[in-house]
């Protein structure tokens, strides 16, 4: 476990949102995961949560007490499945250049690395949404996700979308699509899309 001078008091308040439902948490879980921080450090088999909607990393001591970094954390992963132990690796990173509302502190969950990468933003955001039923609206956090190629320094939007995918990646279009039509690529999923830049980054 980090020791507690790489620590501080996270102010942890759980999941409560005074007239928010839902919750600004990535899972509400705790995950098995590790960081790196901005000091050149690494720790691993550690617990931890990511608050989406202020873009914080929270981690569970062994006290069973929150808290927070004394460093950024530049990276950290988070388990997933149901043993998580030994489920998929979820890596999430900064650094990147600014784009739309996004800054270099944004974290960005990688898909696909190498030379191009593919990366995806997931936030959350408050809305006020009203049932049939109700006479007055209630505020909710809504998740959104948007996905982003980052090639020779540069942030672009893309979606998955065949049409958006080949402007993105338009130097190696024809190769691309010939790719899809081998592998049966049909209908794109983050996954997909992934495979599809991993698959640039061999051409």
């Amino acid at each position: 476990m980090i020791v507690s001078s790489n620590l501080k008091d996270a102010n942890y308040n759980g999941n409560s949102f005074t007239g928010v439902g839902g919750s600004p948490f990535l899972s509400d879980k705790w995950a098995s995961g590790k960081v790196k921080l901005a000091d050149g450090s690494n720790y691993t088999d550690l617990k931890l949560k990511y608050n989406v909607e202020n873009n914080q990393v929270f981690l569970l001591t062994d006290n069973n007490e929150v808290k927070t970094f004394q460093f950024p954390v530049t990276e950290f992963t988070l388990s997933q499945g149901a043993n998580e132990e030994k489920g998929q690796e979820r890596v999430f990173r900064n650094g990147f250049p600014s784009i739309d509302d996004a800054n270099a502190e944004t974290y960005y969950e990688v898909l696909a690395d190498g030379n191009t990468k593919l990366l995806k933003r997931t936030f959350k955001t408050i809305v006020a949404e009203r049932s049939p039923s109700a006479t007055t609206p209630t505020n909710v956090f809504k998740t959104k996700e948007k996905y982003y190629v980052l090639r020779d320094g540069e942030m672009v939007n893309t979606r998955t979308v065949k049409k958006s995918v080949l402007t993105t990646l338009s130097n190696k279009a024809v190769e691309i699509e010939k790719y899809m039509q081998l592998q049966k690529i049909n209908m794109l999923d983050e996954k997909a899309l992934a495979k599809i830049v991993t698959y640039y980054n061999s051409l």
